[in-house]
């Protein structure tokens, strides 16, 4: 899936608005690149309002464990924007989805850092205890 450098800059209306990598780094704080190549394979996929595009959801899971008890004490809905409208690329006549439009943390503007430094791909499967009894966990269906 195309993710665009893109933009995010006050409007003339002084308004801060963008779109694509440069958005979702600077607004929403999400760093790293396999967090959205994460979220683009997502089985969970919802409708948008806005014709042509659909939206990825997925769950990043803060888990305190103590004395073998293990309980999830944040979790964070995450969702990625995807429009599949064909978009003209560089000087020819060459056209490509539009692709990632931004992502975010659902509840937040900000994702908190702790989605960057702890995202692993397979943290899901991973049953490791770090940092005093703290676990991550990345999924894509919510734990209860």
């Amino acid at each position: 899936m195309p993710l665009r450098l893109g933009e995010y800059k006050r409007n003339k209306k002084k308004k801060m608005v963008g779109w694509g990598w440069t958005k979702i780094k600077k607004k929403h704080n999400i760093k790293k690149y396999s967090i959205i190549e994460w979220l683009s394979q997502s089985p969970n996929r919802e409708a948008s309002k806005i014709p042509k595009r659909y939206n990825l959801t997925g769950y990043a899971h803060r888990i305190k464990c103590n004395r073998g008890t293990c309980k999830v004490v944040e979790q964070r809905k995450m969702l990625l924007v995807v429009d599949h409208t064909m978009t003209a690329t560089g000087d020819g006549p060459s056209f490509k989805y539009f692709g990632a439009v931004t992502a975010y943390c659902i509840g937040s503007t900000k994702c908190p850092s702790w989605v960057n430094t702890k995202f692993r791909p397979k943290s899901a499967a991973s049953g490791a205890t770090v940092n005093g009894g703290w676990q991550y966990a990345f999924t894509y269906k919510p734990k209860k």
